[in-house]
């Protein structure tokens, strides 16, 4: 299926961006909203298509409870305070080259899967059929030799540590049925006990065998043959079609110049598409559940950015790709992906909001204040059918998200200090939202504060609400 012609613009316009930056110097402050807001564009766009159209299990999106949402910032701080205390243990350049091989692992499929997206979306049918007709073999028996003294040295090491472990071992076992008890517990308490015994069962049905080995990597368009070695952590030959065979070496290539010159480019390739495969596949299921996570994490970032120096300590020590890098001088100034993620799963459901309410233009008010210009045009290129509604939230709040990142960047120009960005976000997203909905009435603020993706679980309106808020131009991926 081809990729919406505005999607594929936003491509080449991350590239464009990221390439002209090589050339020429780029002011950070806009560079940073660039990038930034045209990640955000993307991967909410890409979010609305699936959940509209969910075609694919691989694409499936991940709905948050109540209680995912209250247990969050705890949780991410727990995570964060870790990763501090083991830099101050463990010696740097170990933990730098662990996180890297982590993030490069699943960078990879992350970099392929949106390759093979665009490599889809720019070619028609019998041209992708054409392309897929293609196949690469791409033979491991050699590389399972090579490692599997290795693997085999692992194997004794865990064996050794399990025996070691077996007088402890009934009591490390009871420790997972004690956390999930304690996960139901909460879950029922927040969210009703039929939201706990749904996770129960999906509990039960994810449960598998321990201590096997590693599964072999199977997707569409490959095919894979199985070792008989219990040492083989890979399949002796895998075959690729041609979309994969594209996707797969290209983020093989762009992970391996990563490694070898941690330049900022290669950093912001992962970094962009591990935010936009998050907007994609989060979705956070109601107004109400996005309020209560960017104030809870409003306060996180608060308290770990100016409260201890364990955010920035971190944020510098982890030298991954878990953060967007622009080039300043000798140090490059940074955004950590959460200060886009969050937001941006904000942002994805304001845009489902306006799909809900589905308010067509030949249905609304032809008064100009009622119609953003951006709406207008867009509305005007029949290519573009997806977006036939007027998506005056999201207008309102991407601008907002801009105006918030654009005072986030002023005052640490100014004071010369890192700052806590959802300290100035989260203000503007709410604002933007809420605040606009408030001051045009009742009607409208509760509609909005009402809206749930899905109404087996949680109220939506029985019926849209006509008035709707002037739409705002939101910054264009061009």
């Amino acid at each position: 299926m081809q990729m919406r012609y505005d999607l594929l613009i936003g491509y080449a316009a991350l590239l464009g961006v990221s390439l002209s930056a090589l050339i020429v110097p780029i002011p950070v402050p806009l560079h940073m909203i660039l990038i930034t807001t045209i990640v955000i564009y993307v991967g909410c766009h890409q979010a609305a298509q699936t959940t509209k159209e969910t075609q694919s299990a691989d694409l499936k999106q991940e709905t948050m409870r109540r209680s995912d949402v209250y247990m969050f910032p705890i949780i991410g701080s727990c995570v964060l305070f870790s990763l501090y205390v083991v830099f101050k243990i463990f010696p740097r350049a170990l933990m730098v080259a662990l996180f890297k091989l982590y993030f490069m692992m699943g960078g990879i499929w992350v970099v392929a899967q949106r390759v093979s997206a665009i490599t889809i979306g720019v070619c028609t049918e019998e041209q992708e059929q054409s392309v897929r007709a293609f196949q690469l073999s791409v033979p491991l028996k050699n590389i399972n030799q090579t490692i599997r003294p290795l693997v085999s040295k692992i194997n004794q090491a865990r064996t050794a540590m399990m025996k070691l472990l077996e007088p402890v071992m009934p009591y490390l076992n009871q420790v997972p049925q004690y956390l999930s008890q304690a996960e139901l517990m909460l879950i029922e308490k927040i969210d009703g006990k039929e939201a706990a015994q749904q996770q129960e069962a999906q509990n039960k049905a994810n449960i598998t065998e321990s201590g096997s080995p590693l599964p072999s990597p199977t997707s569409q368009g490959t095919s894979t043959t199985a070792s008989t070695n219990p040492d083989d952590w890979l399949p002796d030959l895998i075959v690729l079609d041609g979309v994969n065979a594209i996707a797969y070496g290209s983020s093989i290539i762009i992970a391996t110049f990563y490694l070898l010159t941690n330049h900022w480019f290669f950093n912001n390739i992962f970094g962009i598409f591990f935010s936009i495969q998050a907007i994609e596949l989060i979705n956070l299921g109601s107004y109400v559940n996005g309020a209560i996570l960017l104030c809870g994490l409003f306060f996180y970032d608060i308290f770990w950015v100016f409260g201890t120096e364990v955010m920035v300590t971190v944020a510098k020590g982890v030298d991954a790709p878990i953060k967007l890098l622009f080039p300043r001088g000798e140090t490059p100034a940074m955004l950590g992906l959460g200060d886009i993620v969050i937001p941006g799963l904000f942002i994805a459901l304001m845009l489902r909001y306006d799909i809900y309410l589905a308010k067509p233009f030949n249905h609304r008010d032809e008064k100009k204040d009622t119609v953003g210009p951006l709406n207008m045009i867009i509305n005007k290129i029949g290519a573009l059918s997806f977006i036939t509604i007027s998506t005056d939230y999201f207008n309102l709040v991407l601008l907002g998200y801009v105006i918030g990142l654009i005072t986030t960047v002023g005052i640490m120009f100014i004071f010369q200090a890192a700052q806590p960005a959802l300290l100035y976000l989260v203000p503007a997203c709410l604002l933007f939202t809420a605040g606009i909905a408030a001051a045009l009435g009742k009607d409208e603020f509760n509609s909005l504060v009402n809206y749930a993706d899905h109404p087996a679980t949680e109220a939506v309106p029985k019926t849209p609400v006509a008035t709707s808020p002037a739409a705002s131009p939101a910054p264009t991926p061009a």
